[in-house]
């Protein structure tokens, strides 16, 4: 027979934290009839474990305005997939979702739909009808569908093409063996309300306001009030600690300063001496907490035993640099030998390169809480913190620069000379930008390879009566600017590789994309240490 049946869809529940409103897009009942067959006909009459989901109403009928919950359980550790058909014809993956990325669950554990102490609720909407969902699980993590055939702008992803996609679903799962998937479904049925109650809507269950992330809950725990400041949620946090150290997790700060004034560039390194999976969590002066990792280099958590891993990674479009207000900032480590179901669901703000964590000092408890259950062997965790002062202090003055040539005015092929002069030593890069927009870099070169300049000696480059090259104008009539940029450290002011093979000055690129470059590498600098100038000539 074959594997097509039953896989577990949620009925669509709109669980949004926000006020949304969607646009009417009904799909005619017959074909509403047949994206259920499909999903019906996903069966496997041969698995190795047991699939449950159900609603809160034995009967399953529920009228407008009524609210919703759902169970479900397996009795093996799995990965769980819920699709809703709604009604109107529309397909949602309800779980997981945007506030429960995880969708790993364990055997023997109860999950509810909202969870029991959660303010959240499912809200029923018209149209009537039979509202079908189905749940598929598997012993390994599996992607059912691909990104491309989800629009995720709602708060659950919606299938663009259902009829397609359920069917690659149950083509996947056909692959894969009985023994290691099963599936389940359940129905509730929205009754029809009074003539005058009738209203036309593109969702069968609607979210009805609340605060609260959806999670899987571990069991009934009383409601917990959320830690607010800074110093409340570092406390949380140094509460998650472990004494049996199984295996060593270290974790510090390049240069290993221990202070830092706001502005100033930070980086931290960590490695674990098994494989694990790693979270690293910053708790901010200010009692913001953001994950550090994973990142959008590194979207996994799973890392591998003995290798380092550096915050930004070597090579980074970014930099990581400190901000205030003043005070202690702490960086917590979590590793642990499977993912943690809290730390995975936790409900994050995508803000950059690190996301923050919403509700940290709730989502720290229930990590704790988590990992309190678990065996003390199974996981790490180690904490660093650094001193932030409001002012950078530095008596140093800023980096001087000076670049000009003979005259400000060229003809096309004429000769140019260009003179530097800098007050302190340091390494100079020279780049045209042409009237052209086409970018060069006329220095280093493949006649002069050496950049380092002494400070407050002038040079001319060329060199010389009778240099080993020239400078010619070739660009179209206009402006021609040419940038000096001085480094004291040996960083280089631009990442993209160079080779004189071919060119005596190498094409860069066009002049937005290295000037953005060229502002990234030197962000990565401390401001003293660099300085840039311009110098710009008309071609007539």
């Amino acid at each position: 027979m074959s594997s097509f049946r039953k896989i577990m869809f949620l009925i669509f529940i709109a669980i949004t934290t926000w006020a949304m409103s969607l646009p009417t897009q009904t799909v005619a009942a017959t074909n509403v009839r047949d994206i259920v067959a499909q999903a019906e006909a996903i069966q496997n009459d041969n698995p190795d474990f047991k699939l449950e989901i159900w609603p809160d109403r034995s009967e399953g009928k529920y009228k407008s305005g009524e609210l919703v919950t759902f169970s479900f359980k397996a009795n093996k550790d799995c990965y769980i997939n819920i699709i809703d058909i709604g009604t109107s014809g529309k397909v949602r993956i309800i779980y997981p979702n945007q506030w429960h990325k995880s969708n790993r669950i364990e055997k023997g554990k109860t999950y509810k739909l909202p969870q029991e102490n959660s303010k959240f609720s499912f809200q029923v909407a018209p149209p009537a009808g039979e509202n079908y969902v189905k749940a598929i699980a598997t012993l390994d993590k599996l992607e059912i569908l691909k990104p491309g055939s989800l629009d995720t702008q709602g708060a659950f992803a919606e299938v663009k093409d259902p009829g397609m996609a359920i069917r690659d679903i149950g083509v996947t799962l056909d692959k894969m063996g009985g023994k290691k998937w099963a599936e389940a479904d359940t129905k509730i049925i929205i009754e029809a309300p009074a003539k005058e109650e009738a209203v036309a809507t593109s969702e069968s269950l609607k979210p009805a306001p609340d605060e609260k992330p959806l999670m899987p809950e571990k069991s009934a725990a009383p409601a917990q009030t959320s830690a607010k400041t800074a110093k409340d949620i570092v406390e949380v946090a140094s509460s998650i600690e472990n004494p049996n150290k199984d295996f060593g997790l270290k974790l510090s700060i390049v240069n290993d300063k221990t202070s830092f004034a706001v502005g100033d560039e930070i980086r931290f390194t960590f490695s674990a001496e098994r494989d694990c999976y790693v979270t690293l969590l910053d708790i901010g002066t200010s009692g913001k907490v953001h994950k550090l990792f994973p990142n959008k280099w590194h979207e996994s958590n799973k890392v591998e035993k003995g290798k380092s891993y550096a915050i930004p990674p070597d090579g980074a479009d970014f930099v990581f640099k400190v901000h205030g207000p003043a005070g202690k900032e702490y960086v917590k480590a979590i590793a642990t030998l499977k993912p943690v179901e809290k730390l995975e669901g936790a409900v994050a703000i995508s803000k950059g390169a690190f996301s923050e964590i919403r509700d940290a000092g709730v989502v720290l408890k229930d990590i704790g809480m988590e990992l309190a259950q678990q065996d003390t062997k199974t996981w790490a965790e180690t904490t660093i913190s650094f001193d932030i002062t409001d002012v950078k202090t530095s008596s140093e003055k800023p980096m001087s620069l000076k670049l000009w040539s003979e005259k400000k005015v060229y003809s096309p092929g004429e000769k140019i000379v260009f003179f530097f002069e800098s007050d302190r030593d340091c390494n100079l890069t020279l780049i045209d930008i042409g009237s052209s927009g086409k970018v060069h870099m006329i220095f280093p070169n493949k006649y002069q390879t050496d950049n380092a300049v002494k400070a407050n000696t002038k040079y001319e480059i060329p060199k010389g009566t009778n240099p080993e090259f020239v400078y010619k104008v070739l660009s179209p009539a206009g402006q021609d600017t040419i940038k000096a940029i001085c480094t004291t450290k040996s960083a280089s002011a631009i990442s993209t590789a160079t080779s004189h093979d071919r060119e005596d000055f190498p094409l860069l690129g066009i002049r937005d994309e290295v000037l953005k470059d060229i502002a990234v590498q030197l962000n990565k600098l401390d401001q003293q240490s660099y300085a840039q100038v311009d110098y710009t000539i008309e071609i007539r």
